[in-house]
């Protein structure tokens, strides 16, 4: 659902609601600094990202809110030099394999 979709739903207040506590929380959690753009760069846009959820009711639960990058605008060796994807230590894994087979767990 777009931002002026959200606005004009009769919920737009809890949109509102959701999106101020979800800043928040991001400034809390010192999620980003805020610098001056430098001369000559273009900074990446932004949007909202807004979700019904629904219980095993079907009535709507939860209204959330997402901030995300629109990452696709920027370019290699400009805008980054590093991409970063998680991956799982072997050590770690063994672990939870360990635990999972004394308590019987399916995996």
């Amino acid at each position: 659902m777009p931002y002026a979709e959200a606005m004009s739903d009769p919920d737009s207040e809890k949109w509102q609601s959701v999106m101020e506590s979800k800043i928040e929380s991001m400034r809390d959690n010192q999620v980003w600094n805020l610098i001056d753009t430098p001369d000559g760069v273009k900074s990446i846009e932004c949007k909202w990202i807004y979700k019904k959820k629904k219980g095993i009711d079907g009535n709507i639960h939860i209204n959330k809110a997402r901030l995300v990058a629109k990452g696709f605008q920027q370019d290699c060796g400009v805008d980054y030099d590093k991409t970063f994807s998680p991956v799982p230590m072997l050590k770690s894994v063994q672990i939870i394999l360990a635990i999972s087979a004394h308590f019987n767990y399916e995996i």
